[in-house]
């Protein structure tokens, strides 16, 4: 199996969020299809990659971007957020409001009991198998610490582009040292300090 590309992950992840929030806002998700066929994987793309470039959780941009998007609802599409207004709208909406990480790490475990409903026993043993396949929704940073007992495939695949996300959000970080506080020690001794250790905010 080729390997995923990185802002095909982050991508992916983009598209699923896009498709849940349009079943929150009018109860349908038509227009779903296939990620990787999607006649706007572009625009996924292009917002997986300001995404990555400047620290901030898809899954959080796309959510929030529901709430702020000049435009009726009915006809929102996915361009409608990979352009610099809505880069712009996003800013001052998260500025104003502050960051969420707990609704990011509640949507992803919402989304693997889903998953875990569907998929198991059927196609996957068990959460973490699910959790080491590219394609599906999860954040690096998800995949590597919702594990009880951190895995050794998990981090190995994902461990270096974890920590990244970690170290450019750092209420995310905060919020996961209270829910997840071993395997980011854990993730620390393995890949490196976080922001928050080398400034001495973290004891």
């Amino acid at each position: 199996m080729n390997q995923i590309s990185q802002i095909d992950q982050v991508g992916y992840s983009g598209w699923n969020t896009f498709y849940d929030q349009t079943q929150r806002w009018f109860n349908h998700d038509r227009g779903r299809g296939v990620y990787w066929s999607h006649k706007y994987i572009k625009a996924f793309r292009e917002i997986a990659a300001h995404c990555m470039e400047n620290g901030i959780n898809i899954v959080d941009y796309i959510t929030r971007s529901f709430e702020v998007v000049e435009k009726n609802h009915q006809y929102i599409v996915p361009r409608d957020f990979a352009g610099a207004d809505a880069f712009e709208r996003y800013r001052m909406h998260r500025n104003r409001f502050g960051s969420r990480p707990e609704e990011a790490w509640k949507r992803q475990v919402l989304d693997l009991v889903d998953l875990d409903c569907r998929l198991i026993p059927g196609k996957f043993e068990n959460e973490i198998s699910i959790l080491t396949v590219a394609i599906m929704p999860f954040e690096a940073w998800f995949r590597v610490l919702y594990p009880e007992i951190m895995d050794e495939y998990i981090l190995e695949m994902y461990g270096q582009a974890a920590h990244k996300e970690l170290n450019a959000d750092r209420a995310l970080l905060s919020y996961l040292r209270k829910n997840r506080g071993d395997n980011v020690i854990q993730l620390e001794h393995r890949i490196g300090i976080f922001v928050d250790t080398a400034a001495g905010g973290n004891s």
